[in-house]
C-alpha cells in the first residue's frame, strides 16, 4: 500500500492541475463574457444616458441571470467539495494529505467534472452563447431606444400642430368646481351612457347636454374629462377636450378646433398618432391656417378614418361652450357642428359629450331630427324641478362650514334658506355667492342682504 502512495500523489497531482486549468479557463470566460458586455455598452450609438440604460438592461437580462445562478450554484458546490478535502499547513498537514490521498484524488476529480460542467453551461447553454445573449439584448435594447426616439419625434411634430390652449385642465377655477354628491341623476344616466346602455334599446354614442347660463354645464363636462383621463379601470378613454370661451382670444377661435383635438389625440393615443402625423405632415404643406373644412377633412377625419378600428380603444371628445364660440356670420358653428355626428357615424371606437346654452344655431343642428338617430339631447332646464336638491346641497355643504358664518347661521337659520330660494337652481349663482361670502367675512347680515336684494351684490 505505502509503495503505490508516490503513484498515486502523482496522479493526485495531475489531477489538480487539471482541475485548476479549468478554474483559469472558466475565468477567462468570465472576463471574456464581461469584455464583451463592456463592448456591446462603448459600441452603442447612444448618448451616455442611453447607455446607462443598456448596461441596466444586460444586468437585468433573464438569460444571463439564469446562467450567473447556476455558475454560482456550482461554485457553492465546490466550495461544500473542497471542504472534504484532507491536508492543511505545515508538515502536519503534508501527512494528512499523503495519508488521504486517495480520497483527495477522488474529489478533485469530481470538482474537476463539475467545473467543466459549470464551465459549458454558462458559456453554451442550448446552442447559445453568451456573446449572443449579449447581441440580443443590445439589439432589442438598441430596438426600444429608436421606438422611443420615433414617438419623440412624432409628440414633436404633433406638438407643431397650431392650436389652442383649450383642454380642460386650462379651464379656469369658477367652471372646474365639481361638487361630489351634485348632479347624481344625471351621472347616473351618463353611467349607461358610456357603458353603451342609453338611451336603452338604441345607445347612442353622442350626448347633447344644453341649459341656460349658470345651470353648471362646464362643470360637468370638466367633470367628465377628470373622470375619463384619470380611471384607469374605465374602458372608455378621453382622447381631447375644448372648452370654448366667449371673448378668449384662439379660446373661441372656430379654425382651431379640430387642429386642436387633432394635435390633443395624438399627443393622447399613441395608437392614433402615426395617422395624425401622416395627415398633418400632407395638411401642413399648404399652412398651418386653413379654412375649417380642410382642417376638418385633411388634418382630422382623414386621420381618424385610416386608424384600424381594431386598435383603438373607445375614445371620447368633449366640447364645452359651443354657443360661446365666435361666429359673426352664423355659418361657422353649424358647420362645425354638422361634422360632429358624422365623425361619430363614421368612427365606431369615437364618442362625443357637447354641451351648450340653447341657443338656435346650436339646437338646430343637434337638436334636429336629422340628428336623432346619433344624437341623444339633454335639456338641464327640463331637470330643474327633480333635480332642484343639486344647489341645496352645495350651499348647505359649503357655507356653513366656513368659520366666519357657523355662528351667525345658527343665530339667523332662515338666511342659508333664503339663500338657496334665491340661487333658484341656478349653480352660477350659487358658487359665486359662496365665493363672494368666503372673500368679505365682516359685516355678515350685509353680505347676506347683499345677495337677497335684486342687484345680488352686482351678481
Amino acid at each position: 500500500m505505502t509503495l503505490l502512495q508516490p503513484q498515486a500523489v502523482r496522479e493526485n497531482k495531475e489531477v489538480r492541475s487539471a482541475f485548476l486549468a479549468q478554474v483559469a479557463q472558466l475565468v477567462t470566460v468570465i472576463v471574456r463574457a464581461k469584455a464583451k458586455a463592456e463592448d456591446v455598452v462603448a459600441d452603442h450609438d447612444g448618448d451616455e444616458r442611453e447607455k446607462q440604460k443598456l448596461a441596466e438592461s444586460i444586468k437585468r437580462s433573464d438569460q444571463l441571470k439564469e446562467r450567473t445562478q447556476g455558475l454560482l450554484s456550482s461554485i457553492d458546490e465546490l466550495r461544500r467539495r473542497a471542504a472534504g478535502l484532507k491536508g492543511g499547513a505545515g508538515f502536519c498537514g503534508f501527512l494528512k494529505g499523503f495519508v488521504h490521498v486517495s480520497r483527495n484524488q477522488t474529489i478533485l476529480s469530481e470538482m474537476k467534472e463539475e467545473i467543466t460542467r459549470a464551465l459549458k453551461l454558462f458559456e453554451i447553454r442550448g446552442s447559445i452563447s453568451v456573446e449572443s445573449i449579449l447581441d440580443e439584448v443590445a439589439r432589442v435594447t438598441k430596438g426600444i431606444q429608436h421606438e422611443m426616439r420615433e414617438a419623440l419625434r412624432q409628440l414633436q411634430e404633433a406638438g407643431s400642430i397650431l392650436h389652442a390652449s383649450a383642454g380642460y385642465r386650462s379651464v379656469d377655477e369658477l367652471k372646474s368646481g365639481f361638487m361630489e354628491g351634485t348632479r347624481e341623476k344625471l351621472f347616473a344616466e351618463l353611467d349607461g351612457w358610456w357603458a353603451g346602455r342609453f338611451p336603452e334599446g338604441k345607445p347612442k354614442r353622442f350626448y347633447f347636454l344644453s341649459g341656460r347660463a349658470g345651470l353648471g354645464k362646464s362643470t360637468i363636462s370638466h367633470q367628465i374629462c377628470v373622470l375619463f383621463s384619470a380611471a384607469e379601470q374605465l374602458s372608455l378613454k378621453l382622447g381631447a377636450s375644448f372648452f370654448f370661451v366667449r371673448s378668449g382670444g384662439d379660446l373661441e377661435d372656430a379654425r382651431l378646433f379640430f387642429p386642436t383635438l387633432a394635435r390633443q389625440l395624438a399627443l393622447s393615443q399613441p395608437t392614433l398618432r402615426p395617422h395624425i402625423i401622416s395627415a398633418a405632415r400632407e395638411y401642413l404643406k399648404y399652412g398651418d391656417q386653413q379654412q375649417m373644412q380642410h382642417a376638418f377633412e385633411g388634418l382630422l377625419c382623414k386621420a381618424l378614418v385610416a386608424a384600424p378600428a381594431s386598435d383603438q380603444p373607445p375614445t371620447l371628445l368633449v366640447i364645452d361652450g359651443i354657443d360661446e364660440c365666435k361666429d359673426t356670420g352664423r355659418t361657422l358653428v353649424p358647420e362645425l357642428l354638422l361634422s360632429l355626428p358624422r365623425l361619430v357615424r363614421e368612427i365606431p371606437w369615437l364618442y362625443i359629450f357637447a354641451a351648450s346654452r340653447p341657443e338656435f344655431h346650436v339646437l338646430s343642428v343637434l337638436a334636429h331630427p336629422d340628428s336623432a338617430d346619433i344624437v341623444h339631447y339633454r335639456s338641464l332646464d327640463d331637470t330643474l324641478e327633480d333635480w332642484a336638491g343639486d344647489v341645496e346641497r352645495y350651499l348647505v355643504g359649503t357655507v356653513p362650514k366656513m368659520p366666519s358664518y357657523a355662528g351667525f347661521l345658527r343665530e339667523h337659520p332662515d338666511a342659508l334658506n333664503r339663500l338657496i330660494s334665491r340661487a333658484a337652481g341656478v349653480f352660477i349663482f350659487a358658487r359665486i355667492s359662496v365665493n363672494f361670502l368666503d372673500s368679505y367675512p365682516d359685516y355678515l347680515e350685509e353680505q347676506f342682504e347683499l345677495l337677497f336684494s335684486d342687484g345680488g351684490a352686482g351678481l
